[in-house]
């Protein structure tokens, strides 16, 4: 709260001559300058929400287009009737996509920290928790993608209408206290405004496990929810 609390309108004076710079911060007027130790600024702000959208997108569109492929070329048939539990298959699968996930988030972390000074003021153990219980929330959706999709074009496209809401609505690039009263209630729908509200209070306000606890809790909930309806509904499909 204390970071999305310091954000408001910048002065004339005080606004950065980097044109690019502008050219981001304009639309939304962020103020720069906060009251967060170490002065985080707003390339620091925007991290933690364009690493997690990045990772979970990737686990999203990696899970469901990789069982779409083998279904629309026919190597998921071959993979059924081997002696392997079909849960284990679903779970392979999904393990595959959160190191692939892991992965990139690093990359992206790495990258903001050479080329912005992004730094991490909090527990990186406790970011990569994160970001693995913000690739769990985000499996069973991935999974009943892939259950309703024959085709890979096809789950492109079904995740595409998932994703694009989820890129503007969940606080990435500008706190959701500044939407729409309907449009904030929306944004409490969707995991990874949580995952983004984790992320931003251990990277940039130091916080530690018992101030993200709530964020915690909802998206292992979201996550088991989804993979109950998920995985049975998978099951059934690809028996037909």
């Amino acid at each position: 709260n204390l970071l999305l609390n310091s954000l408001s309108p910048v002065p004339e004076q005080s606004q950065p001559k980097d044109n690019s710079v502008l050219a981001i911060l304009a639309p939304v007027g962020t103020k720069l300058e906060s009251i967060i130790p170490g002065n985080p600024n707003y390339f620091e702000f925007i991290a933690p929400g364009i690493m997690a959208m990045i990772v979970m997108t990737a686990v999203l569109t990696g899970l469901a287009a990789s069982i779409a492929r083998e279904k629309e070329q026919g190597t998921l048939d071959g993979i059924l009737i081997s002696p392997i539990n079909r849960l284990a298959i679903i779970l392979g699968k999904a393990l595959a996509q959160a190191i692939r996930g892991l992965i990139q988030g690093a990359i992206v972390l790495l990258l903001a920290f050479l080329l912005f000074g992004v730094t991490i003021h909090g527990s990186l153990f406790l970011v990569a928790s994160l970001l693995l219980l913000g690739i769990f929330s985000f499996v069973g959706l991935g999974i009943l993608v892939s259950a309703v999709a024959t085709e890979q074009e096809t789950a492109t496209q079904l995740l595409f209408m998932f994703q694009f809401p989820m890129l503007f609505l969940s606080g990435v690039f500008f706190p959701i206290l500044m939407m729409p009263r309907f449009m904030q209630q929306i944004a409490h729908l969707i995991p990874l405004t949580y995952a983004i509200n984790a992320l931003r209070k251990v990277m940039v306000l130091g916080a530690g496990l018992p101030s993200v606890q709530t964020e915690l809790l909802i998206l292992f909930l979201f996550g088991a929810a989804t993979l109950a309806v998920a995985v049975p509904v998978f099951k059934r499909v690809i028996t037909k």
